[in-house]
């Protein structure tokens, strides 16, 4: 499922499906969640290729990767990646991390790394109370 063979990878954050269980809404079957990301990093070296964060895990369907952000270039060696993400799932998720990836070497020093369950948006808190 690597659609970059030679990528460059380094795990900031293991052992998620924790984390993302505790949202299931179904035992078996597709169900959804919705997680806040984030991966704050200092870039201790330019980067001459782009740089994404994925989460990579595993369900009953099997291994995926999924784009969480990317940058491709930044003057400030401080680097936020984030963003909400939605994600359908089958059955139990196995195994999670956040990975960073790209196509050439990089070196940086991960600050802070988080993948937590989404709070609820304005327009959810709006709906309910109305």
């Amino acid at each position: 499922m690597n659609n970059h063979p030679s990528q460059h990878q380094l795990i900031v954050a293991r052992d998620l499906e924790t984390t993302i269980g505790a949202s299931q809404t179904a035992s078996k079957g597709r169900w959804y969640g919705a997680f806040d990301v984030l991966l704050w990093l200092n870039t201790l070296t330019m980067f001459p290729k782009e740089l994404r964060l994925e989460l990579h895990y595993e369900d009953d369907k099997g291994a995926h990767e999924l784009l969480v952000d990317r940058c491709s270039f930044s003057k400030n060696p401080l680097l936020l990646l984030s963003n909400r993400l939605s994600v359908g799932f089958v059955g139990k998720v196995s195994r999670a991390s956040l990975v960073i990836c790209s196509d050439a070497p990089y070196k940086v020093n991960v600050l802070e790394s988080k993948l937590a369950p989404a709070s609820v948006s304005a327009d959810q808190y709006l709906k309910k109370a109305a």
